[in-house]
């Protein structure tokens, strides 16, 4: 099966896939970005960088990178780990929206579900190709600690549907996090085995 998922067409099919997420991504966050300071910036739209940096991971596993400690390494990991984690945060916070307002899920919460959902399987597809270098996995969760302070405690994180949702969105978050920090260590300890 997997492949299947490493044929050179179906990886250039996913990063046009994450090219278009990616793109359409920014666009979603347009306003957010137009009243964040620029310093904040690449920490504000979480979900188009984890697409972003995605459609790079796939494009060096394409063209068979060979993995050394560095910055291609790190953002491999950041890349499957914010996959897993904004894939799951955002379908909790919309199914959390859609939940508690009672209102009917329209075009835009379908496509952001299923594009999320997406995000999230092929974080966990392509979770066997990260680079095992633990270096690389304790620069991406460094990189994801200062996102979540950014969100959380300088208010930097996506608008959230509704105001109510933010102890939820945080404390979803802070917990999603913890999972992908044990989540990568037990990868790393299985591969020494």
């Amino acid at each position: 099966m997997m492949r299947f998922f490493l044929h050179r067409d179906v990886l250039m099919l996913l990063v046009g896939f994450n090219a278009v997420g990616t793109i359409w991504g920014f666009f979603w966050y347009r306003d957010q970005l137009t009243q964040t300071p620029w310093f904040f910036w690449p920490l504000t739209p979480d979900c188009p960088l984890t697409s972003f940096c995605f459609l790079l991971f796939l494009w060096w596993v394409r063209n068979g990178e060979r993995w050394r400690p560095g910055l291609k390494a790190a953002v491999a990991w950041i890349a499957v780990l914010g996959s897993l984690k904004y894939g799951v945060w955002t379908v909790l916070i919309l199914g959390q929206y859609i939940l508690s307002s009672g209102s009917q899920p329209d075009g835009q919460d379908w496509m952001l579900i299923a594009s999320h959902l997406g995000l999230w399987a092929e974080g966990w597809v392509y979770r066997r190709q990260l680079p095992l270098l633990p270096p690389m996995y304790g620069a991406a969760m460094v990189w994801f600690l200062a996102n979540d302070y950014a969100d959380w405690f300088l208010g930097v994180h996506p608008r959230l549907p509704l105001p109510e949702e933010f102890s939820f969105a945080m404390w979803s978050s802070l917990a999603l996090t913890v999972a992908i920090y044990f989540w990568g260590r037990s990868m790393l300890r299985s591969s020494t085995r």
